[in-house]
């Protein structure tokens, strides 16, 4: 009888590790795919900061506790201010959630899979000291044991510090399961590097940008010509044709100018998608002029109205600064000095070219005409990439 039990006992015994066996085996098979760590990046200005959380979508629909749909913005706030705390000089900075999108996005370990970005932004009670705090976070980690958020510093203001990748920590649950707090110390930094940085990330912002670069030569290309019977002639007089260029060049600044202000105190609110495209769509229009006038010497006007579209793409480059009144006025300043830097170099550099070309060569419109091509083909494949690329969003 006592062997028949311990028979039993043994056989369950065995079932048990078996048991225990498979979910080992489970847990393995399950994670050998994990989705990537969340990304909560910081963007540091002299009144506070703005932090990019990006993580896969699946991980904060377990935390959420269900699906995300346009009208949670309230809920999802109050889940950020209980699990992302910054403390300094013994008091909590006040958080707010700005906007949350969802979209897909391709990893090269786990391939396809959506995620939800939010923009949150953290501002003292008083006016502190920002450069130092202390981070308080355990977003997702409070219900997934095992997730991991990479803490790290993507701007810095008043460091002049610009598309950093620089890590800060990692919230993660350590060998006791608690989840401890991050105390950040950055260098300090000063107003003039600050504006000096402005003015090179609009320096770049050009150089980089190919369109914004494209339409401006499509815009000059035309400068020494006039119209006549819906066909372009050239002009007689060197000097006419600078100071068309002047005109041209003056309207767009004018243009860009204006909607960089607008655009950055968010008096115009564009999806940043569309106005790509609008660009796109800008350079097209440029090109075909190139070859055929369809602007009917309105070219100034024109480059005015144009520069409107450029100008908000170039203030979403500075919105996430959230500055107070003089250092947003010095900033803007400094963006668009960086700009006209690059402008007053590109039409240094090409408007003597295209003026000599086109007094030196007779077939000049067939010249035209294949920059006109090449222009046109730049901006379909430009509008179709961003067409395509449209995200899904909410929010």
């Amino acid at each position: 009888m006592v062997q028949k039990q311990m028979g039993k006992s043994s056989s369950k015994n065995k079932g048990l590790k078996k048991l225990f066996l498979f979910f080992i085996f489970f847990s393995v098979f399950a994670s050998a795919h994990p989705l990537p760590d969340t990304k909560v990046m910081f963007h540091m200005y002299p009144g506070g900061a703005a932090i990019d959380i990006t993580a896969p979508l699946r991980d904060f629909e377990i935390v959420y506790n269900g699906k995300i749909t346009p009208d949670q913005k309230k809920k999802i706030q109050e889940y950020f201010k209980n699990h992302i705390k910054i403390s300094s000089e013994n008091r909590f900075w006040n958080i707010e959630l700005a906007d949350y999108k969802i979209s897909r996005t391709q990893d090269s370990v786990v391939g396809l899979y959506d995620k939800i970005d939010f923009r949150i932004t953290a501002k003292p009670q008083r006016k502190e000291d920002t450069r130092n705090f202390t981070l308080h976070y355990d977003a997702f980690v409070h219900q997934i044991y095992n997730h991991k958020s990479i803490i790290g510093l993507a701007s810095d203001w008043e460091k002049g510090v610009q598309n950093s990748n620089q890590i800060l920590g990692v919230a993660a649950r350590d060998l006791d399961g608690n989840i401890q707090p991050l105390n950040i110390s950055l260098e300090e930094g000063s107003f003039f590097t600050g504006f000096k940085s402005m003015v090179e990330m609009g320096f770049k912002h050009i150089l980089e940008g190919k369109d914004h670069i494209l339409f401006l030569i499509s815009l000059l290309l035309v400068a020494p010509f006039f119209v006549e019977d819906r066909k372009w002639k050239l002009l007689d007089n060197k000097k006419s044709a600078v100071k068309r260029v002047v005109k041209i060049v003056t309207a767009f600044t004018i243009g860009h100018s204006l909607m960089l202000m607008l655009g950055a105190i968010h008096l115009i609110n564009i999806n940043p998608n569309y106005i790509e495209i609008g660009i796109a769509m800008t350079i097209l229009l440029s090109g075909i002029n190139i070859s055929k006038p369809i602007f009917l010497g309105k070219e100034v006007l024109i480059a005015l109205l144009f520069g409107f579209v450029h100008g908000l793409a170039f203030a979403n480059t500075i919105t996430f600064f959230n500055l107070d009144i003089s250092q947003f006025i010095w900033s803007v300043l400094g963006f668009n000095i960086g700009i006209e830097l690059v402008q007053i170099l590109i039409v240094l550099i090409s408007f003597p070219v295209i003026l000599y070309v086109s007094n030196r060569f007779k077939n000049i419109d067939f010249y035209r005409a294949a920059v006109s091509v090449f222009v046109i083909v730049m901006a379909c494949y430009w509008i179709y990439e961003r067409v395509v690329s449209l995200p899904f969003t909410m929010g």
